[in-house]
């Protein structure tokens, strides 16, 4: 009797210190996590497709204790669709992001990508996490920066979301994006993309938005937008992954190299040096992804750095965390922030 009693001691004494360690641990961890559970779909001709299953964490800690024990699940579903041809001059895809629960809060960084975005949020929050927090409107255009930004997105989402080519969007919409500065983002004073704001409200379906959305370019002449050849270096560096000499493709064309560098500027918002940096940082991840490990020799080559220290420094620079943290830590959220396929 004595050593069954003394066994049940030690036994409670443990659970006890494991309570109290939960206990702990769901109290000082204020970060929210979420843990994504990805159904992978081919890519079809129009959609690819990402189901996600998320638990989430509530903000309140005492209800985030009650979540981390009964496991309450809530749903973020994401969908990415291609355009269709007569787009393709200006869209890579479009994004549709749905979540639904009870104090939803997604917060991590955006990547810049070296393109252009339309968001319309129909339902939800998003706000910028700096000092002090920035309440993103509900309609706004994101263009090329060369650093990433903390975002958080909040309860209910229905976000629409459209990747341009930053180039081509300016040119259609006769935006000079030089005077975005060091912004993430401007909202749009386009009386159309007013229109569609309202029109997004009413019409839930992808397919809807995306045919609201290609008519309203294609009525301001994508159908007959011809390339011109600020274009051409701007597909060169996306396509290029970056790894692309910019004086001599800057001296084939008719105009001096200053009043082409002044006018890239213009139309893309960075310079062509920066772009090339941000496009290197962005191919890195997507070898990462599909080789699911590190190696910093591989990275430098691929990326053309001249060694370890200069891919480091422009890793640093642009994400704002080291390479070798980045890539070990859970990028689920920053996949669904940043627009990563």
């Amino acid at each position: 009797a004595f050593k069954q009693a003394k066994t049940i001691y030690f036994l409670s004494k443990r659970m006890a210190r494991l309570f109290l360690s939960v206990i702990l641990f769901v109290h000082l961890n204020d970060s929210f996590r979420v843990n994504h559970i990805y159904k992978k779909t081919h890519l079809t001709d129009q959609c690819l497709s990402k189901r996600t299953r998320a638990f989430i964490q509530c903000k309140d800690r005492s209800k985030r204790l009650l979540r981390s024990f009964f496991c309450i699940f809530a749903f973020m579903r994401l969908d990415y669709y291609l355009p269709s041809n007569p787009s393709l001059s200006l869209v890579i895809q479009y994004e549709h992001v749905q979540a639904e629960g009870e104090n939803i809060s997604v917060i991590d960084r955006h990547i810049p990508s070296g393109y252009a975005s339309l968001v319309f949020n129909s339902s939800g929050r998003a706000a910028i996490h700096e000092e002090p927090l920035i309440h993103l409107p509900r309609h706004f255009m994101v263009v090329p920066l060369f650093r990433a930004v903390n975002i958080g997105i909040y309860e209910n989402l229905d976000s629409f979301i459209i990747t341009c080519k930053a180039s081509v969007l300016s040119k259609l919409l006769s935006l000079n994006l030089s005077s975005f500065k060091n912004d993430f983002y401007r909202r749009s004073e386009n009386d159309g993309l007013r229109a569609i704001e309202q029109k997004f409200i009413d019409k839930k379906s992808a397919t809807d938005r995306i045919a609201i959305i290609e008519q309203f370019f294609h009525e301001r002449g994508l159908s007959d937008y011809v390339p011109d050849e600020i274009d051409q270096l701007y597909n060169l560096i996306m396509e290029g992954r970056g790894c692309v000499p910019i004086a001599e493709q800057v001296e084939q064309f008719e105009q001096s190299p200053r009043y082409f560098r002044q006018h890239f500027i213009e139309r893309v918002g960075i310079n062509a040096k920066t772009l090339t940096r941000i496009v290197r940082v962005n191919c890195l991840w997507s070898m990462i992804r599909k080789n699911s490990a590190i190696d910093f020799q591989d990275m430098v080559f691929e990326g053309g750095y001249f060694d370890q220290a200069h891919l480091i420094h422009d890793f640093k620079k642009i994400v704002g965390e080291t390479p070798s943290y980045f890539f070990k830590r859970n990028l689920d959220n920053v996949i669904i922030i940043s627009g990563k396929v």
